[in-house]
């Protein structure tokens, strides 16, 4: 909504604290998906779902926004990328 919206939108969106709302439920989606991805013995379904929703966040914004830095966001999506990584190959060399 925010993305393809007019000023007076973005504007009453901001005054409602909904673009806040939305960082904040960006930063809970990372570290809760890094989080089960660190519990899970070997990530199926679900656990790629999770990442498939992650890593439609732009890395950009995530590194550059300050309240996504103090959140060590671009931190966890790098993590999950490795988690990712390293399961798939010790899946596919096992």
């Amino acid at each position: 909504m925010a993305f393809k919206s007019s000023m007076q939108v973005r504007k009453m969106m901001k005054d409602l604290r909904l673009l806040e709302q939305r960082d904040l439920l960006i930063i809970r989606q990372v570290q809760s998906t890094y989080t089960h991805l660190r519990k899970s013995r070997s990530p199926g379904h679900n656990e790629l779902m999770l990442v498939k929703a992650v890593s439609k966040f732009s890395y950009e914004t995530l590194a550059s926004k300050p309240v996504f830095a103090d959140n060590l966001c671009s931190d966890y999506l790098c993590l999950i990328i490795l988690t990712i990584s390293t399961a798939t190959f010790y899946r596919e060399h096992a």
